[in-house]
C-alpha cells in the first residue's frame, strides 16, 4: 500500500500532465528497467540476450511517438535487422537463442509502451492512456476479491500449472466489473462511442490484460522465480507490475482503430 501511495500519483501525473517528450523519456526509462528484468529471466534460461543494443533499440522505439512518428512495421523490421547485424560478429552457436530472446524482449516490452506514448498524442489521448491503466487496476482488484469471495476452496482453478492462485471466479468477476466500469468511463470521456463499442473495448482490454498476467507468470515459473525483481517493495519487480499492460495496451491500440473504422 505504501509503495502504491507513492507510485500511483506519479504515474497519473505523467500520463495526464507531462509534455510528450517527458512522457517519452519516462516511458523509455520504464521500458529499459522492465526489459532488464526480462533479460534476467532470459539469462536464467541460458538464452544470452544482447542487453545494451536492446536497451538502445527499445528506448528509441518508445521515444519515436513522442516526436510524432507512428509505430509501424518498418520500425519493427529495423529492430530485427539491427539485432541480426550485431549478432553477425558473435559466436554463431548462440545466435539463434540470443537473437530470439533479444528481439522478443524489445517487442514484448518496448512495443506496448511505444503504443501508449502514441495513444497519448491523439485527441483526448490522455483519457485513453488513463483508461487502460484504470481498467487494469480495477480488473486486478475485482479478480482478487472475486476470487476470495466466490472461489473459496480453489475449486475452479484458471491455470493451476502457471498461476495456482487464479480462479475462474476471479477472472469472470474481473471481466464483468471492468465492462461496467469501462462503459461508464467511456460514457463521459468519449460520449460519441456506442454502448456496444465501449463494452467490447472494456472486454478485450480486460481479457488481454489477464492473458498478459498469465504470460509473465509462465515466464517466471519456467525459470523457477516468484518475482521478476525486487525494485517495488510488496509488488515485486517492474515486470510484475506492468505484465497485464503489455497485452492490454496493444488491445486498446488496435480496438480504437477498429472502432474508428466502423464509426462505432
Amino acid at each position: 500500500i505504501i509503495t502504491a501511495i507513492f507510485m500511483v500519483p506519479t504515474v497519473l501525473a505523467v500520463i495526464l500532465f507531462a509534455p510528450a517528450i517527458l512522457l517519452g523519456v519516462a516511458a523509455a526509462a520504464l521500458t529499459i528497467g522492465t526489459l532488464s528484468e526480462y533479460f534476467d529471466l532470459a539469462e536464467k534460461a541460458n538464452l544470452a540476450p544482447l542487453r545494451r543494443p536492446a536497451y538502445l533499440m527499445a528506448g528509441l522505439l518508445v521515444m519515436l511517438p513522442a516526436f510524432g512518428r507512428h509505430v509501424s512495421l518498418e520500425s519493427l523490421f529495423v529492430v530485427a535487422a539491427m539485432t541480426l547485424l550485431i549478432l553477425a560478429g558473435r559466436d554463431l552457436v548462440t545466435t539463434a537463442a540470443a537473437s530470439a530472446s533479444t528481439v522478443f524482449g524489445v517487442l514484448y516490452i518496448g512495443l506496448p509502451f511505444a503504443m501508449l506514448v502514441e495513444l497519448r498524442q491523439r485527441p483526448r489521448g490522455h483519457l485513453l492512456a488513463l483508461y487502460v491503466l484504470v481498467m487494469i487496476w480495477i480488473g486486478d482488484t475485482a479478480a482478487y476479491y472475486g476470487g476470495r469471495l466466490l472461489g473459496r476452496g480453489g475449486i475452479h482453478k484458471l491455470a493451476p500449472r502457471i498461476s495456482p492462485g487464479k480462479t475462474w471466479e476471479g477472472t469472470i468477476t474481473s471481466l464483468v466489473v471492468v465492462m461496467a466500469a469501462g462503459y461508464f468511463y467511456m460514457k463521459y470521456a468519449f460520449p460519441e462511442m456506442s454502448v456496444v463499442a465501449s463494452l467490447l473495448l472494456a472486454a478485450t482490454v480486460n481479457v488481454a490484460g489477464q492473458f498478459g498476467d498469465l504470460a509473465e507468470s509462465a515466464l517466471k515459473r519456467g525459470v523457477g522465480v516468484k518475482d521478476s525483481g525486487t525494485l517495488l517493495p510488496g509488488h515485486g519487480g517492474l515486470l510484475d507490475r506492468v505484465d497485464a499492460l503489455l497485452f492490454a495496451i496493444p488491445a486498446l491500440w488496435y480496438d480504437m482503430k477498429v472502432i474508428a473504422f466502423f464509426h462505432w
